[in-house]
């Protein structure tokens, strides 16, 4: 019976930490990792998914306190990937048109 409820509770583990939502809390450019806090937990360094990284590439790094989706697979953190951003009050999207297609860059262009 006690071998049921630990495989029970692994099964919960594994879905519960699939997909988490998450802050940026470092980021390392050169190694192109950075570590995300979950909740109270923090992970060991991560890397993002990018638009393209094959002849045609592209760089767009993720900023500290961006809100992310974690994706883990086996519900692991430690083998998590950034899949996505998501927009938070700290990160608002720079138009809320649904007609433009719109880039907004630190230096303040919004293109």
């Amino acid at each position: 019976m006690h071998h049921m409820t630990a495989d029970i509770a692994e099964l919960l583990r594994f879905l519960l930490n699939l997909i988490s939502l998450g802050t940026i809390a470092e980021i390392d450019h050169e190694a192109k990792r950075v570590r995300v806090q979950v909740g109270n937990n923090l992970t060991n360094w991560r890397s993002w998914v990018a638009t393209r990284v094959g002849n045609t590439q592209t760089w767009w790094p993720l900023s500290l306190g961006e809100q992310i989706i974690l994706l883990s697979p086996e519900g692991d953190f430690d083998n998590g990937v950034i899949f996505l951003a998501v927009y938070s009050d700290q990160f608002a999207p720079p138009s809320t048109n649904p007609a433009h297609h719109t880039t907004r860059y630190p230096d303040g262009a919004v293109v």
